[in-house]
Order: structure tokens, then sequence, then C-alpha cells
């Protein structure tokens, strides 16, 4: 956490679909001791692989946690005391007992958008209303727009990283196409 160095954040995916809740664990000696957040366990956070889930801290608030459990996103503005889903992204099923497109698997934040009321600008790799893209909302996640279009999937998009200097500026890492960035 930017704002206070004694919090550190952990986050435990529970390995694969088939395994234990996600669990969100906080310190506040500076990562020498976690406790879990009870919290992150009452939401019922999706057990995935580690690959498809993703933990962001806002630098410019304290205990401005964000999440994606590879099904939808999670937020809480106190540290992980509480959490609030956000019935935005879900994931698109078939058949099969795991989705086939994961509804949250990514996320960066970034430096907010001129005169934006929210501290960062949020970008999240997902679904919204099936639509799968790269979602940006610049009012704390109330609203979405999506960042990209269907020209531009990039070959499937892993890791994401936002500018804090620049707003709207996105670095990908495309899954085997190197690293792309977008304005």
């Amino acid at each position: 956490d930017r704002k206070n160095p004694n919090k550190v954040y952990a986050y435990d995916s529970g390995g694969a679909w088939w395994a234990s809740a996600g669990k969100v664990y906080v310190s506040t000696d500076g990562g020498h001791s976690f406790t879990l957040s009870q919290a992150s366990v009452d939401a019922k956070l999706a057990p995935n692989f580690f690959w498809t889930t993703s933990l962001a801290v806002n630098p410019n608030a304290e205990g401005d946690v964000w999440l994606t459990d590879g099904n939808t996103v999670y937020h809480s503005l106190d540290s992980g005391a509480t959490w609030t889903k956000l019935s935005a992204f879900a994931s698109i099923m078939g058949s099969n007992a795991w989705p086939d497109v994961q509804g949250a698997t990514s996320l960066a934040l970034g430096k907010p958008a001129p005169g934006a009321a929210y501290s960062a600008a949020v970008y999240v790799v997902g679904v919204i209303n099936g639509v799968w893209g790269v979602h940006r909302s610049d009012d704390g996640g109330a609203t979405w727009t999506r960042f990209n279009d269907d020209a531009h999937q990039y070959g499937g998009i892993g890791p994401i990283a936002a500018d804090q200097n620049t707003y709207g500026r996105l670095y990908i890492a495309g899954n085997g196409r190197g690293l792309s960035y977008s304005n």
C-alpha cells in the first residue's frame, strides 16, 4: 500500500477451479505477518489458477484494493475488511464445469482522467454483457467503457499494467506476441 508502507496484501487464488476458494491476507507490519481477511472468505471468491487472477492496490488512496478472481471483480476501500462484488463482469459458461471465457482475469490502475472523481483509472480484462475485452472505468467501477475493439484482441491478453503518469496508457502482455501499449 503506497500510502501506508506497513500494509501489504497477498492473494491466494486457490490454485485451480476445483480447489479451495480464493482468500486475501493483510499485513499491517510491513509483511512480517499476515491475517486472513474474513470478508474475502465471506465473499466466496472463486478458486482459479493464478494466471487468471489479479490484485492491484490504488497508489493514490490507502486501503483501496481491487481483485479479479477469474470470474468477476471485487473492490475494497478498507484494506480488505469488506469487499464489494461488481456485477458488471461475468464468465461465459459452456457445457463444462469451468468457464469457456473467464469473466475477469487481469486488472491495473493508472493515472486518473482529468477531473475524475475517483483517484485512478481502472482497467480490467474481462467480459461485460457477453463481450470480452479490455474495459476502463474512470468512476471507481460504476460505469465501464470498452478500451479495445474487435480488431485489437492482441492474440489474447495476459498481465496488464497501467501508466501512472499518462492517462489512458495501458501496457499489455499479448500471449506469445510480446508487449504492446495503447493510448
